[in-house]
């Protein structure tokens, strides 16, 4: 097709597309006044693709963040302004044993006193815990916890991030108390090779023994 007349369209500053045309069904030129509308059709059209994008590039970041946040180790809890959770993730669901079906949306309080006292510390008092270790009262289970204000939109918000440390701390315990045997045989070794052995050493060996 030939054409009279080309408009360009821009999207973000770059030639996206072309409106071609091509003669009029009067056979009449094309006069200034069809331009001028023609090229704010074209302005439009460019808005609307630009967006397009726009949409597209949020929702793609929207389920990359939600494939982040439901695959991390660590339990995500996120509330807002009124105390309500918007957030909870799946690590943070096992952990508490709970579901985030049943919990959003309701007021922060369903997570258990622990982790709501600290989340609404945050959220009310601002105060802010870095990589504090906390134990649960009932469970013993130790966890390292971190928060943050959050502001989405003009709404204050806060969000607690913590991770079930229990086997690490037991690992080192257990570590702790063989570094503690080790340096109690290698002592015992050391007192075995000197000339004269002590009644109370070598009461201390025949138990070791027995």
């Amino acid at each position: 097709m030939q054409s009279q007349l080309c408009i360009p369209v821009f999207t973000r500053g770059n030639l996206s597309c072309v409106i071609a045309l091509g003669n009029k069904i009067t056979g009449k030129a094309f006069f200034d006044e069809d331009i001028e509308l023609l090229s704010m059709l074209a302005g439009y059209i460019g808005m609307a693709v630009e967006n397009a994008f726009l949409y597209r590039e949020a929702n793609l970041r929207k389920v990359r963040n939600e494939n982040i946040l439901e695959n991390i180790p660590c339990g995500v809890i996120a509330i807002n302004n009124n105390c309500k959770i918007n957030t909870l993730n799946k690590s943070a669901a096992k952990m508490l044993n709970i579901s985030s079906n049943d919990i959003l949306g309701k007021d922060v309080k369903h997570i258990g006193s622990l982790f709501a006292n600290i989340i609404l510390r945050t959220l009310k008092d601002k105060n802010i815990y870095k990589m504090t270790e906390i134990v649960h009262p009932v469970t013993q289970s130790v966890y390292t916890v971190s928060t943050s204000l959050l502001d989405s939109e003009g709404e204050l918000g806060a969000i607690i991030i913590f991770s079930d440390i229990s086997e690490m701390k037991r690992l080192q315990s257990s570590l702790i108390e063989v570094e503690k045997l080790e340096a109690k045989v290698k002592n015992l070794e050391t007192q075995t090779l000197s000339p004269g052995i002590s009644p109370v050493l070598r009461k201390e060996l025949v138990t070791q023994s027995a």
